[in-house]
């Protein structure tokens, strides 16, 4: 398996900082992972890691997988750049828009603070706590504890495990109404 994932927002949004707590956390885990690219355009950083359980035959930026959307510049600059049938996620707070694709899953992760606190990178540790619960790729409590050992802010910390609830909890709203038209067929 070979994944490229996109990470994509503002410039004060951490970016780069999230994009390497998941590298390390995969390469952790025994991927095979690298960060292919990295550049701004318009007031939108974004980054391209890959992740492989085999060797890296392609170190040159391709079509995401999944992308992880931080602002609604990243969602209107870059939406159209995933694969059809990949992964949207993208920050429900900033893209009040609906997704204009159509062939790929999209997820709109609630970033709203719920204690006033409006720092930009909590909304892209929530993101990556989606991306995270979304696909399995690493353990969520990796996850955490590379957080916790990379920033010392415990914010950061509740606002990815904040995220990771989130899937889980549409997760089972999901189980609960697939079990409920069950019982209808």
């Amino acid at each position: 398996m070979e994944a490229h994932i996109l990470f994509a927002g503002d410039l004060d949004q951490g970016i780069l900082y999230v994009s390497q707590v998941f590298l390390e956390a995969a390469m952790e885990e025994g991927w095979r992972a690298v960060r292919v690219s990295s550049s701004e355009q318009d007031g939108v950083i974004q980054c391209q890691v890959v992740i492989s359980d085999d060797a890296l035959a392609r170190l040159q930026r391709a079509q995401p997988d999944v992308a992880l959307l931080a602002s609604c510049k990243a969602a209107d600059l870059l939406e159209y750049s995933v694969k059809p049938d990949g992964l949207l996620i993208m920050n429900a707070s900033q893209v009040r828009r609906p997704a204009r694709r159509h062939d790929v899953d999209v997820v709109f992760a609630p970033t709203e603070p719920e204690d006033g606190d409006k720092e930009p990178v909590l909304a892209s540790a929530i993101l990556l706590g989606a991306l995270i619960a979304l696909t399995g790729w690493v353990s969520l409590d990796r996850v955490s504890r590379i957080l916790q050992k990379s920033c010392k802010d415990e914010a950061i910390c509740w606002a990815f495990r904040r995220g990771a609830a989130y899937v889980e909890s549409i997760g089972r709203i999901a189980d609960a109404q697939s079990n409920a038209v069950g019982v209808w067929h």
